[in-house]
């Protein structure tokens, strides 16, 4: 019998699989790549494991990213004192991200795009702020839901500001009782969307998960898995799959995809299959906030 083809939705995807490889198998797009993932528990700088993903990348490429960033993080530093509290100086911050980098909000994108061309989105806006607060020095708090991630500033223990990379105007939420309501805005939202009938969801959705850094660059491994698996690319999909859960190995979102894209791979070596007849899989962190 005919099996219909599974489809997702997230950003970019490039070739990494030649021809019959077993689906089990690893492919790195570069060396760089295949040095940190191998070494990722020895590895300290989170903006590495956020990068390496790019076949267009190379050490030297990573250093000028890093040192711009760097760079322009200490610019933000000097500026500190001038700031009567640690609430104005986020305000500044905030802002001043945003017209640096965050020019133009895609649905689908790359981390590395934030850099070379300001397009970007809730992944990859939350993961710059969460690498930027943290090397300022403020304590920091990651979150994925279903559909969306975003960060948390805390204070004495309790979530004081929240950000939400996504949205220029209204994306900075002061006071906790504010934080706490907009968290749960966002669940009673995403607890309201409807997809069709030709939407398949992935059960294992957590409602709301504090995550690291390191895994938010497994989620983004995980959004580019799912592009090549709506593109019927269930090889490729499956490598991106595996890199993710080296990074995010009790990410349940991750091991269940694993199984489809094993499932489907196998399934594409014997059946004609079309991304045009397929279902989509529904995928989560490219939801702009208003």
């Amino acid at each position: 019998m005919m099996r219909s083809v599974v489809h997702i939705v997230f950003f970019f995807s490039f070739l990494i699989v030649k021809g019959q490889e077993s689906h089990d198998s690893v492919v790195f797009a570069t060396p760089l790549e295949r040095e940190v993932l191998s070494a990722r528990d020895s590895i300290s700088d989170p903006l590495l494991f956020l990068m390496v993903y790019d076949p267009n990348l190379d050490s030297t490429g990573y250093l000028i990213v890093r040192d711009e960033l760097n760079a322009f993080t200490d610019r933000l530093n000097r500026k500190r004192s001038q700031f009567k509290s640690d609430v104005n100086f986020i305000r500044y911050v905030f802002r001043k991200v945003h017209k640096k980098y965050l020019h133009q909000y895609i649905r689908y994108g790359s981390f590395n795009e934030l850099f070379y061309s300001g397009n970007y989105n809730c992944l990859s806006g939350t993961a710059l702020y969460a690498y930027i607060l943290n090397d300022l020095g403020f304590e920091i708090r990651i979150f994925e839901t279903k559909y969306h991630s975003f960060l948390t500033v805390n204070a004495q223990g309790k979530p004081e500001l929240l950000i939400e990379a996504t949205d220029l105007w209204n994306g900075l939420v002061e006071g906790n009782n504010q934080v706490l309501s907009r968290i749960a805005e966002y669940q009673r939202r995403e607890g309201d969307v409807k997809f069709g009938a030709d939407t398949l969801l992935l059960i294992q959705h957590p409602l709301l998960t504090h995550i690291q850094l390191k895994e938010l660059a497994a989620l983004h491994y995980f959004n580019l898995a799912v592009v090549a698996f709506n593109n019927a690319l269930y090889s490729n999909s499956l490598c991106y799959l595996k890199k993710a859960e080296t990074l995010y190995p009790d990410s349940q979102r991750i091991k269940d995809l694993i199984i489809y894209a094993k499932d489907y791979a196998q399934f594409s070596m014997t059946e004609s299959l079309s991304p045009k007849n397929s279902n989509a899989i529904n995928n989560t962190y490219n939801q702009k906030r208003k």
